[in-house]
């Protein structure tokens, strides 16, 4: 900039958040019951807000869940702008979805642990802190292909486009049905979430 002195990049430090759930070692069984949580799930874990792509999460979803028998749990509390989420939960559809609502970060841990899939198709993210919480329990995840989401996840998730209904069905039936592919990114995750710590 016109009149700043330059800074030596050297000298410039990015300083990541990390993971901050506290894990629990308790089957997430007797949480999952309490809640009414389904099982087998995928998991989405935020606010409720348009920039989540929420929309199309659910619309890809239904295209799964013709053939899977997973149900969609939809966990955090509502932001603003939920009317199109809730005129598009309104339709009918196949499978199943859940919104729990605000949940207690111990509970939070046991639907992470419970879940066989993470999916997180945020359009804009400055970080994306619940991926990170996603990998570090191993949790076969997919992420938006966009903002910061593969500089979160690295190699350690799915990619798919998030304006994409049909990107995201196929990463997110691919994670729930390749057995392999789940085991390599439950490995990966754990790994690059070790990378990212407060200390």
């Amino acid at each position: 900039l016109a009149g700043h002195a330059r800074v030596d990049p050297a000298r410039i430090h990015v300083i990541p958040l990390a993971a901050s759930l506290p894990e629990m070692a308790a089957d997430p069984g007797a949480v999952l019951a309490r809640l009414k949580v389904p099982r087998p799930y995928l998991l989405f874990v935020g606010t409720l807000e348009p920039r989540k792509n929420l929309v199309r999460l659910v619309r890809a979803y239904r295209q799964v869940a013709v053939r899977l028998p997973h149900a969609l749990v939809l966990a955090g509390p509502a932001g603003w702008r939920t009317q199109r989420l809730h005129r598009e939960l309104s339709l009918r559809g196949p499978g199943r979805i859940m919104l729990t609502g605000r949940v207690a970060a111990e509970d939070l841990d046991a639907l992470h642990r419970g879940a066989d899939a993470f999916c997180y198709p945020s359009l804009y993210e400055g970080f994306g802190l619940p991926v990170l919480e996603a990998l570090s329990r191993g949790v076969p995840t997919v992420v938006a292909d966009s903002s910061s989401l593969p500089e979160v996840a690295g190699d350690a998730a799915l990619r798919a486009n998030p304006r994409s209904v049909r990107a995201l069905a196929g990463a997110i039936e691919r994670v729930l049905t390749d057995r392999g592919e789940a085991a390599r990114l439950a490995a990966a995750g754990r790994e690059r979430a070790a990378l990212f710590s407060w200390d």
